[in-house]
């Protein structure tokens, strides 16, 4: 299937965003999505996936109800207003650099410094608790976290995994987590939601407010 890189950009806004968000905040996300898109271009042809981010119009429909026209235009006047930008750095294209709440402080990236974003952490869902039994996740050891908070590596029945791929595996919101033994199972209290790289999206609306 071939369409046109806003259009896509439009389906991917729309799994990300909450489009009740200041205007300066979704293009910022424009950016930053614009980007990721151009760093896959390969003689001006961006190949995707089905595992990549997208909503079609049938989701959307179903996501936004009989607001869809109303926030999709939201959506649709970021894309333009930002049309052919991107976020580079050291002349490199910035891909994958946006998260839904972070954990109140960005993860470093690449030589970049972590940034405080405390009024993230007064964000509805910032905390979340899951039980997870010791015979669904196998038994967990010793674990390394990076100076943001979020686990970088992990031990799994004697072996080692990233935070990430344990979040992926068990669907948690965040790598951000601390566990809890208790009996046959494991309380994991989660803090943020997303990977935390690059600009939370959150906090980049409650700044845009300003």
């Amino acid at each position: 299937l071939q369409m046109p890189v806003e259009e896509y950009m439009l389906g991917v806004m729309v799994a990300v965003a909450n489009p009740e968000y200041e205007p300066e905040c979704l293009k910022a996300l424009a950016v930053l999505i614009r980007g990721e898109l151009m760093a896959k271009a390969d003689e001006n042809i961006i190949m995707v996936s089905g595992n990549d981010i997208y909503y079609e119009y049938a989701k959307r429909e179903s996501l936004y109800g009989e607001n869809r026209e109303a926030f999709e235009t939201k959506l649709k006047d970021a894309i333009s207003e930002t049309g052919g930008m991107i976020a580079v750095s050291d002349n490199t294209v910035a891909a994958y650099h946006y998260h839904a709440l972070s954990a109140g402080m960005t993860r470093c990236f690449e030589g970049s410094e972590g940034v405080a974003c405390i009024k993230s952490m007064e964000a509805d869902g910032f905390i979340a608790q899951i039980y997870l039994s010791k015979s669904v996740c196998g038994e967990i050891g010793e674990i390394t976290k990076d100076n943001a908070g979020y686990v970088k590596e992990m031990e799994v029945n004697g072996r080692k995994v990233s935070g990430e791929y344990f979040r992926n595996a068990h669907e948690l919101p965040s790598a951000n987590f601390d566990i809890q033994e208790q009996g046959e199972d494991y309380l994991i209290t989660t803090r943020g939601q997303g990977h935390g790289l690059g600009m939370d999206i959150y906090y980049a609306n409650e700044l845009a407010k300003q």
